[in-house]
């Protein structure tokens, strides 16, 4: 998602409104209640990236994305080990990939779409594998090839893919889950599946550099929080070099940060499956 849809986030908690009125403050800290489990998801993901002690060589894979070998070349696609040569970002490549798995077209819901750009390419090349798509945005100017949402308490029931591009690091965690994962959850499909993608907190400047970012989510938290509410957590470290002066710069970046002991990827995709509360009964 693109920077401006979601300008309203940087504005103080009790400005924050929607459509109808001002939100509710989320419940005192939900997550703090949930500690022990967070911890638990937190040891599982450490386990499972053989990440026991923190390092740079340790964690999910890394994906570097070289987009402009495959411009004006159609669908060409090429991987080779951790680099991958597409002309779509590393967060398209999933949703992409989930429409082209499935066995019906699929319900839609974007979060943050701004002025629709994401939207408008997913349309343009997979229009017929989608259903509907429903989008959420607490900018109450922003329009786009979607059906607008007033309110996340709005969204229809039957849900197949929730994506999130760059949007959490505008919310805090506790507005993540209650405001965000405990709203949608009960409107999921069992085989529904959730993907965004955030800045990596652990590489220089990754959340720094845009002063509307409210919180940053490391990749094991993030892993945990996500656990909470889905059965399947896939987490990825990318690296997108959508301009030449990134790929002057990976080879050096790479080499001092490895040095220095830091993240040199600069982004996290997350893919969540399996809805624990899928189909619920929504309780007003």
């Amino acid at each position: 998602m693109e920077r401006d849809a979601v300008e309203s986030d940087a504005a103080p908690d009790n400005d924050r409104t929607e459509a109808g009125g001002p939100i509710k403050p989320s419940p005192a800290p939900e997550l703090a209640g949930r500690y022990h489990e967070i911890m638990a998801f937190r040891r599982e993901t450490l386990v499972r990236y053989k990440a026991n002690e923190m390092s740079v060589f340790a964690g999910p894979r890394p994906q570097l994305t070289f987009p402009s070998v495959a411009f004006g070349k159609g669908p060409a696609k090429k991987r080779v080990g951790p680099f991958r040569f597409e002309d779509r970002s590393p967060i398209m490549r999933q949703v992409e990939a989930i429409l082209i798995a499935a066995t019906r077209p699929l319900t839609i819901l974007e979060i943050g779409p701004g002025r629709g750009e994401f939207a408008a390419g997913l349309l343009a090349r997979h229009g017929h594998r989608i259903a509907r798509y429903y989008a959420f945005d607490r900018d109450p100017t922003t329009s786009g090839l979607y059906t607008r949402l007033d309110s996340l308490r709005a969204v229809p029931a039957g849900i197949d893919l929730v994506i999130a591009s760059e949007v959490i690091e505008h919310m805090t965690a506790d507005e993540l889950y209650v405001d965000v994962l405990l709203q949608i959850a009960p409107k999921l499909n069992s085989d529904a599946a959730f993907v965004l993608s955030t800045p990596n907190p652990l590489a220089p400047g990754g959340i720094a550099r845009d002063f509307t970012h409210r919180q940053g989510y490391p990749w094991y938290d993030l892993y945990a929080i996500f656990r909470l509410e889905f059965g399947e957590v896939d987490i990825w470290r990318s690296f997108y070099l959508f301009d030449a002066k990134r790929l002057v710069g990976l080879l050096p970046r790479v080499i001092l940060c490895s040095l220095l002991e830091l993240e040199w990827c600069d982004g996290l995709i997350c893919v969540a499956r399996r809805p624990r509360r899928a189909g619920e009964v929504v309780r007003e």
